[in-house]
């Protein structure tokens, strides 16, 4: 039975920044051949991680907004009447008067403080019932650029910049050992067997004739 090839899934949240480490093993898988310096791999680690952020996230940490809804929305159904009378005790008792005077003065600023905790609560709900304003937030944390630029411009274009060499596609090319390199060292793909060095070579090829591919016009042709 034929060995099914995995289909290639892109996580943005998965790439790391490299370290110099990593960029000098870059550039010796790319050309073994040559010898690079300390400032030379340096140079190239900073290229590397500048082209690396435009697929990232702009947040890695944010939870999920569904979570969020639901720990918001328990929170409101919590504040029940006898609830805020449970919470309005508990603050009294917090703070512990010395006198008739600062018993009145912290019943005032406890009732304050549940009124305010009560109305953001609900306000806050109404912002995660918003479907427009959840979409547009989900899009700000969207990466700038996808899996389709890295691969076929971003870096082949830094390949030919610091390489000075022009990229080209084909299995044994340095273009494509270089963006193989990168995209295991950024952990975006773990490239160990001949089946997968087919499956993202095949996402490179794609990415790159894409990229180069003109644009559609509506022009009349002269």
């Amino acid at each position: 039975m034929p060995k099914v090839r995995d289909r290639f899934v892109f996580d943005p949240k998965k790439v790391r920044m490299l370290d110099r480490d990593q960029s000098r093993t870059i550039a010796r898988e790319t050309y073994p051949e040559r010898d690079f310096d300390d400032e030379q791999i340096e140079s190239l680690r900073h290229l590397i991680n500048g082209q690396l952020k435009f697929v990232i996230p702009p947040d890695t940490e944010w939870t999920d907004i569904d979570d969020v809804r639901e720990a918001v929305e328990s929170l409101r159904n919590k504040l029940h009447n006898g609830n805020v009378s449970l919470l309005t005790r508990l603050g009294y008792f917090a703070g512990d008067p010395k006198s008739q005077i600062e018993s009145d003065d912290l019943e005032r600023r406890i009732a304050a403080t549940l009124l305010i905790l009560t109305q953001s609560v609900k306000e806050v709900s109404g912002w995660l019932d918003n479907d427009k304003a959840c979409k547009l937030m989900r899009r700000s944390f969207e990466p700038l650029l996808g899996f389709e630029s890295l691969t076929g411009y971003l870096l082949p274009h830094l390949f030919q910049i610091f390489f000075l060499r022009r990229f080209t596609v084909s299995p044994t090319s340095p273009g494509v050992k270089f963006v193989v390199a990168v995209l295991r060292e950024a952990g975006i793909r773990s490239i160990t067997e001949v089946d997968d060095f087919d499956t993202i070579y095949e996402q490179i090829r794609k990415s790159r004739t894409r990229q180069l591919k003109p644009p559609k016009t509506n022009r009349p042709v002269r």
